[in-house]
């Protein structure tokens, strides 16, 4: 068995094995092992969220499994953007930073499967919500490629912090637009200095 990084690097096995579609962890493990290539387990999960992160690849999450395609180059959505800041400000809380986002972004009502397609963990903090503009909500994101299914629920954070908002949507400018290197602070209010 060839050891990684003797002809190829880990991200440019990866993304051949992924070539010909989506596979989860345990396909692309025994795809690189049947060429040759011996990774452990913990190693390649480690490769694959980095290269999630990175924008290299696309991950979603079927229960139990999380499953990986290449990035398309197109611009993400609202939904991937969304759930990366999510993401990296807390993982465990993921879901209801998703929705606390969505919410601001949106002045409406969010329904569970938009925060789903956030690919966080699920909101705990929200109340349902009963809308007469339900219908036209699922309508008008139909029309925008967004299936919503007609028994899904409409939720709305519990609260909304003010800070923990500002802090969500500065993560999410940073995101789209790399402010952070510009900022004169370390992130805890000092100063810090330009190199």
């Amino acid at each position: 068995m060839k050891e990684i990084g003797t002809d190829s690097t880990p991200r440019e096995l990866i993304l051949r094995a992924l070539r010909d579609g989506e596979k989860s962890q345990r396909q692309i493990e025994e795809m690189l092992r049947k060429e040759g290539h011996g990774m452990h387990r913990v190693m390649l999960s480690g490769y694959l969220r980095g290269l999630a992160d990175a924008g290299d690849l696309k991950a979603r999450e079927i229960k139990p499994f999380r499953l990986y395609s290449l990035a398309s180059k197109e611009a993400p959505d609202v939904y991937d953007v969304v759930g990366r800041v999510a993401r990296e400000v807390d993982e465990q809380t993921s879901g209801d930073s998703a929705l606390l986002l969505l919410h601001v972004l949106f002045n409406r009502p969010v329904f569970l499967r938009e925060v789903e397609r956030c690919n966080v963990e699920p909101p705990v903090r929200f109340r349902r919500v009963n809308s007469p503009s339900r219908i036209r909500y699922i309508q008008d994101l139909q029309r925008l490629g967004v299936e919503i299914p007609r028994s899904n629920i409409l939720i709305e954070p519990e609260s909304i912090d003010p800070y923990h908002t500002i802090k969500l949507l500065r993560s999410m400018v940073d995101a789209l637009l790399g402010i952070r290197k510009y900022s004169l602070t370390d992130g805890s209010g000092v100063q810090a200095t330009l190199d």
